[in-house]
């Protein structure tokens, strides 16, 4: 049988923005979201992110990561029943941008 995959990567992007107050932006990531059809109607994700948060953690910010990587895949299954999703295609030259 044939499957199919979409790998993105992931990067993080000095200057990108002069950030929000109260917030501290994430420098230094690297990440990756694997897509893999497992049959017609399932799919499997993968998400690995790496970074360095330049602030010590205490266990409810590391509990926080946690949370929000498991919350986000959880509403993932929600947004792609959206009829702008469903169908959505992508072509070579995005596909090959996207590759890690």
């Amino acid at each position: 049988p044939t499957t199919q995959t979409l790998s993105v990567a992931l990067t993080g992007k000095d200057n990108y923005d002069k950030g929000q107050k109260g917030r501290t932006r994430m420098l230094g990531l690297k990440g990756s979201w694997v897509i893999q059809q497992v049959t017609p109607k399932q799919a499997q994700v993968d998400y690995e992110i790496y970074v360095n948060p330049q602030v010590s953690l205490g266990d409810s910010a590391n509990s926080h990561l946690v949370v929000s990587v498991f919350e986000t895949l959880r509403k993932m299954r929600e947004v792609v029943k959206n009829d702008k999703y469903r169908n959505a295609t992508f072509s070579d030259e995005f596909l090959k941008a996207a590759a890690p």
